[in-house]
């Protein structure tokens, strides 16, 4: 059984309290992913080159949240990373 586990669910209390917050996770102090964004901060991806320009623009409107998710940190962008994933979950290779 796979250790990691699907925490999507915590963001829904969390983005209701919050309105118009960019909301990040943040698992043993290492920032992760998926970040959620407003509608209306969203709308200004144009302006920026990169996601990364779009929340500095919105410091202010950060929030971190703190996760127990580890897969929030974890990589899958290339076939090695998907494989670690799968040895780490106990799944048959690829």
């Amino acid at each position: 059984m796979c250790s990691l586990t699907r925490h999507s669910s915590g963001y829904s209390g969390t983005t209701s309290a919050s309105p118009g917050r960019i909301i990040i996770p943040v698992y043993q102090g290492r920032k992760g992913h998926p970040t959620l964004f407003p509608y209306h901060v969203i709308m200004e991806l144009r302006k920026c080159e990169t996601l990364r320009d779009l929340i500095h623009s919105h410091g202010e409107r950060i929030l971190y949240l703190g996760v127990t998710d580890e897969g929030t940190v974890l990589d899958m962008d290339t076939p090695e990373d998907y494989q670690k994933i799968l040895e780490r979950c106990g799944h048959e290779s690829f």
